[in-house]
């Protein structure tokens, strides 16, 4: 995890690239998603900068950009990629921090 004001210098470096491709949009995503945190969720002036740059460029729409929108809760798949393998049948990880609210993709 990253401080929100590094990841917000990223997202605006990112953002002024000549061309805003596919991934581009994707890497601003994955660092600007909202996570219900005040001190972790980026500045909401960058997140709108974000989505009307990434919006006019073409390259994505709101389905895609609702992540800079709304806290969406971890799927199974988010847990996986996260941790880079699934956890043994049975086994659950849990945060005492409330870091993954979502303990239900991890168990299902």
């Amino acid at each position: 995890m990253i401080p929100a004001e590094t990841a917000a210098d990223w997202i605006t470096a990112l953002l002024d690239l000549r061309e805003l491709t596919h991934e581009t949009a994707s890497a601003v995503v994955q660092l600007g998603k909202r996570v219900d945190h005040r001190t972790r969720d980026i500045g909401r002036d960058v997140v709108r900068s974000a989505i009307a740059e990434l919006t006019s460029a073409g390259v994505a729409d709101d389905i895609f950009l609702r992540p800079l929108h709304e806290y969406i809760a971890p799927g199974r798949a988010d847990v996986v990629r996260t941790f880079g393998e699934p956890l043994p049948k049975g086994l659950e990880l849990e945060s005492t921090a409330n870091c993954l609210s979502s303990i239900t993709a991890l168990t299902s």
